[in-house]
Formats: structure tokens, C-alpha cells, sequence
């Protein structure tokens, strides 16, 4: 048997075994029967399991006018894995941080879900301009662009590592810009299992 054969057996085995194991469907998506060899993030789209939340604005410099986001996770086994995309016209400080103090919820994100045939709808809340009298813990903070004089520029910064988000919690992106007049936006991508 040549070597291509012998793989091509393999592979049936393979198939054949997973669906034995697993029952029918077994690692093959819902939509379109293929063999789930996608990242899970990307299969939770299919699944209809993934969410996104965006906003943007412009704001001026300092702590007064610092922009807030709210993140609260559900009080139930769902957890929630997070991934936020930032970027900025100016400089200034990104911070992601766990459990803090809030004084107004602020306004409701739109969530959408990435899978635009399901009906899910997320678990997780999203909101804007939530006010704070603690900002918690700092679990991420990111320097954005630079301020230097006749090179000012912003950035983009990724809290690219995924956050698995405890239960029952409230997380907050707090920006503070350096500048006057700075255009900032965030992109917020989850998936519940």
C-alpha cells in the first residue's frame, strides 16, 4: 500500500471512530457537516455562541473625562472568554481591571451575535460610560501611542489574551487620554460555553 493510500485509510478510520465514540455529528459542525478543524472561537460563531459589542467617541484629556466600559458576567455556570481591541488617535492609558466599585451602570451596548441566524442572545453586559467610586484591580494596562511633540500618534492596543471572566463579576476598560480631541474605539469579542 503506497503511502497515500495509507493515509487516506487513516483518515477514514479517524472519522469513523469519532463518530462512534461521540455519536453522529460528533466533531463535524452543525451548518455545513464539515470536520470541525477551525479554532474553537471561530466554531463558537458557527455555534452561535459569540458575541461582539463596539463603541467609540472622542474625548478630551484627563481623569474627568476618561472613557468607561462595563463588562458583568452572568451569576450562573456560563463562562464568558473575552478578547478587546482598542485603538486611539492620541495618546493615552488602556486599563483592564476586575471588580470595581460602581456608582452609574451607565448605557447598554448593542451585542450582536456573530452568527447572524441565531437567536442567542448573550449572557455577558456590555455598557458605556459607567461611572466608578473604585476602579478595582488592574489586571492589564497599555500604553497607547506617544505625546512627543511633532510625532504625536495613537495606536491600536489588543488585550490579546483571552480573559476567561470569573462569574458574577463586573470588569471595566477605563481609557484616559493625553490630548484634547482624541478618537478612540473598542471592539469587544466574547464567546459563552
Amino acid at each position: 500500500m503506497n503511502n497515500g493510500v495509507a493515509a487516506a485509510a487513516l483518515l477514514v478510520v479517524l472519522a469513523f471512530a469519532g463518530i462512534m465514540l461521540g455519536g453522529m455529528g460528533s466533531g463535524v459542525d452543525d451548518i455545513d457537516d464539515a470536520l470541525i478543524t477551525i479554532e474553537l472561537p471561530h466554531h463558537e460563531v458557527h455555534e452561535g455562541n459569540h458575541y461582539t459589542a463596539t463603541d467609540s467617541a472622542t474625548i478630551n484629556a484627563g481623569v474627568l473625562n476618561r472613557k468607561v466600559w462595563r463588562f458583568t458576567t452572568p451569576n450562573n455556570a456560563t463562562q464568558c472568554h473575552l478578547i478587546l481591541t482598542f485603538t486611539s488617535s492620541l495618546s493615552g492609558v488602556l486599563s483592564f481591571n476586575a471588580n470595581p466599585t460602581v456608582n452609574a451602570a451607565g448605557s447598554g451596548l448593542s451585542e450582536y451575535n456573530n452568527n447572524r441566524n441565531s437567536v442567542k442572545t448573550a449572557q455577558l453586559t456590555a455598557f458605556k460610560d459607567t461611572t466608578l467610586t473604585a476602579d478595582g484591580t488592574p489586571i492589564s494596562i497599555l500604553v497607547i501611542g506617544t505625546s512627543a511633540p511633532a510625532t504625536r500618534i495613537g495606536g491600536v492596543g489588543r488585550i490579546s489574551t483571552e480573559w476567561i471572566l470569573k462569574v458574577n463579576e463586573d470588569y471595566v476598560l477605563i481609557f484616559q487620554a493625553d490630548n484634547a480631541n482624541t478618537l478612540i474605539s473598542v471592539v469587544a469579542e466574547w464567546y459563552e460555553v
